[in-house]
């Protein structure tokens, strides 16, 4: 009787390995596709980021001091990494370093050619400014064809506004 029954469990434990293997490699073949799959969905539908400008901060004042009402002037650097020019739009604003208050100076747009370029800005402040330490600050915005936007933050070296002596 022994004889016979472990006759019986070689045959069913050597099938049931046989079956077991052949559950695994077919669940382990399922993964490795699906994994594959899933892998090459993401590089084909991935956007690439779209980062081609770069401002060099913070830009330099030249005029450190300046009256209520008056004309900073920075120095900033711009940069357009990609091989194309770039249209793009933004703004200027004077941030007071002492509560916060932010003032808007202006909007901008232009075109971003590749490369960087350097350039003298004359900010003319408003008379509302109220004296005090500030430093200019924004913002360059430029849109991808695809929609995708990149919005590169730029500011300048502090500078004092004096009220008249």
């Amino acid at each position: 009787m022994f004889r016979t029954m472990r006759a019986d469990m070689a045959t069913w434990w050597g099938n049931g390995q046989r079956w077991l293997l052949i559950v695994f490699l077919g669940f382990l073949a399922s993964v490795l596709l699906f994994g594959t799959m899933t892998l090459i969905a993401f590089v084909v539908t991935r956007q690439h980021e779209f980062t081609p400008l770069h401002n060099i901060t913070p830009q330099i004042v030249h005029t450190p001091k300046v009256p209520v009402g008056g004309v900073v002037v920075v120095e900033g650097t711009k940069c357009n990494d990609s091989k194309e020019a770039i249209a793009t739009e933004g703004e200027t604003n004077v941030r007071n370093l002492d509560n916060g208050d932010l003032y808007r100076l202006r909007a901008n747009a232009g075109v971003r050619d590749p490369g960087c370029t350097t350039r003298t800005f004359e900010n003319q402040l408003t008379d509302d400014i109220p004296p005090g330490h500030y430093r200019m600050e924004g913002f360059d915005l430029a849109v991808s064809d695809s929609g995708q936007p990149q919005r590169e933050p730029h500011f300048s070296q502090p500078f004092e506004i004096v009220g008249s002596e």
